[in-house]
C-alpha cells in the first residue's frame, strides 16, 4: 500500500503552459497524473506566484478539470511557523 503524501504542484510551466497572465493550453498528461494522484489519496496543494484574479483563474482550472485540491499556497494543516 502507497503511503498518501502532500504534493506541492506548481501552475504555470507544470499543469499548463507559460501564457501569463491568461491559462495557458494544458500541458499533455498533466490532468491524467494529478486525477491518478488524486485517486491514490495524494493530497495536492497549489503553490503559484499567481494571486488576486490570476490565482481564482488557476483554482477555478482545476476545478474544472475535476481535481481536488487540498490548499492553496499553504497546507491547511500545518501549525508550524503560524501565528496563533
Amino acid at each position: 500500500m502507497i503511503e498518501s503524501k502532500i504534493i506541492a504542484v506548481d501552475f504555470d510551466g507544470t499543469c499548463v503552459r507559460h501564457e501569463y497572465p491568461i491559462v495557458g493550453r494544458r500541458i499533455p498528461g498533466a490532468i491524467d497524473v494529478l486525477r491518478e494522484l488524486v485517486a491514490h489519496g495524494h493530497k495536492l496543494v497549489l503553490f503559484t506566484m499567481r494571486s488576486d484574479v490570476h490565482l481564482a483563474d488557476a483554482v477555478d482550472w482545476f476545478k474544472t478539470n475535476g481535481i481536488a485540491l487540498h490548499g492553496v499556497n499553504e497546507e491547511p494543516n500545518q501549525k508550524i511557523g503560524r501565528a496563533s
